[in-house]
C-alpha cells in the first residue's frame, strides 16, 4: 500500500489525456487504435511515477516541515526507507525504458516530458508564476503523445485548451497551499509561495476560465455547434470547482476533491457524456 502512494498511482488518472485524441480525431470507434493507446497510458504512468518518486527524494526535508505532507507523503513520514525508495525508483526506470524501446514514435513526447518536468524540479519551481506555465506543458506533452500514437496531428484549440486547462488546476493547487497558513511568509516549506498573491492568483484564476471557456466555444463552431452543451458543463464545473477551492486547502487535490463531490463527480460525467453522445450522432 505505500508502495502505491509512493508512485502516486491514483495520480495516473491524469494520463487519460492520452486517449483524447481519439475523441478529437473522430477516431473514438477505431479499434486498431486502443492497445496502442493503452500500452502509451501504462508508459506515461511509470514515467510520470519515476518523476514523483524523484520529487519525494529531493523534497524529503521539505516534506517533512509540511503540516500534511509529513503524514502523507511515505518516504517523508518513514513508511518507506530511502533506500527502499531508491529501489523502487531502479525498477520503475527499467520497465518505463523498456515500453519506450518499443514505441520510438514516441521518443521525442518522451524527452521533452522528461526535460520539462526535470527542468522543472531543478530550475523553474524556484521562479513564481513561470513554474506554474512550465507544469502545465506537461499536460500538453500527454495530449500529443496521444496523437503521435495514433498518426493524427495534434489540433492546435486541443492542446490550448489542455494548456489553459492544466493552468487552471496548477494554479488553484498554489492557491490552496498558501491557504495553509494566514501569511505566507510564515510557509517554510515552500520559499517559493513567499512571492505569491493570493490576489493575482484568483484574479489569473478567473482569466483562465475566460480564455478555456472562448477556446472551448471556437472549437464548437469549427467541429459541432451542439457541443455548446458540453461547454456550458465545462463553464459551470469550473465555476464551482473554483468557488470550492479559492478559500481553502482542498484544491490541492483535484481528484480527492472531484470523487468526493457529488456535484463536481456529475458535472465531469455529463460533460464526457454529453460529448461522446454529440460525437456519435
Amino acid at each position: 500500500m505505500h508502495i502505491i502512494n509512493l508512485i502516486r498511482a491514483k495520480d495516473w488518472l491524469k494520463n487519460i489525456l492520452i486517449f483524447f485524441p481519439l475523441i478529437f480525431s473522430g477516431h473514438l470507434f477505431d479499434n486498431s487504435h486502443y492497445i496502442t493507446l493503452f500500452i502509451g497510458f501504462i508508459t506515461f504512468n511509470i514515467l510520470a511515477s519515476c518523476i514523483y518518486v524523484i520529487n519525494d527524494i529531493l523534497d524529503i526535508k521539505e516534506d517533512k516541515l509540511h503540516p500534511i505532507k509529513k503524514l502523507t507523503k511515505p518516504i517523508a513520514s518513514n513508511k518507506i526507507t530511502l533506500s527502499s525508495s531508491y529501489v523502487v525508483l531502479f525498477f520503475l526506470i527499467i520497465s518505463c525504458l523498456t515500453l519506450v524501446y518499443f514505441q520510438p514514435i514516441i521518443y521525442t513526447s518522451v524527452f521533452f516530458y522528461l526535460f520539462i518536468t526535470l527542468s522543472y524540479n531543478f530550475i523553474f519551481k524556484k521562479i513564481p508564476y513561470l513554474e506554474l506555465f512550465i507544469l502545465s506543458i506537461g499536460y500538453v506533452i500527454r495530449i500529443d503523445a496521444g496523437s503521435r500514437l495514433i498518426l493524427v496531428e495534434s489540433s492546435i484549440l486541443m492542446l490550448t485548451s489542455t494548456f489553459f486547462l492544466a493552468l487552471f488546476f496548477l494554479t488553484i493547487k498554489r492557491l490552496g497551499e498558501i491557504n495553509h497558513f494566514e501569511s505566507t511568509s510564515n510557509y517554510v516549506t515552500r520559499y517559493i509561495l513567499k512571492f505569491y498573491s493570493k490576489k493575482i492568483l484568483q484574479r489569473i484564476i478567473i482569466i483562465l476560465i475566460f480564455f478555456l471557456v472562448l477556446n472551448l466555444i471556437i472549437y464548437t463552431f469549427i467541429r459541432d455547434v451542439n457541443l455548446i452543451l458540453s461547454v456550458i458543463f465545462v463553464f459551470l464545473f469550473l465555476i464551482k470547482y473554483f468557488r470550492d477551492t479559492k478559500d481553502n486547502t482542498r484544491g490541492e487535490n483535484p481528484i480527492n476533491l472531484i470523487l468526493s463531490s457529488k456535484l463536481l463527480l456529475l458535472m465531469s460525467l455529463l460533460i464526457i457524456l454529453s460529448s461522446l453522445v454529440i460525437y456519435t450522432n
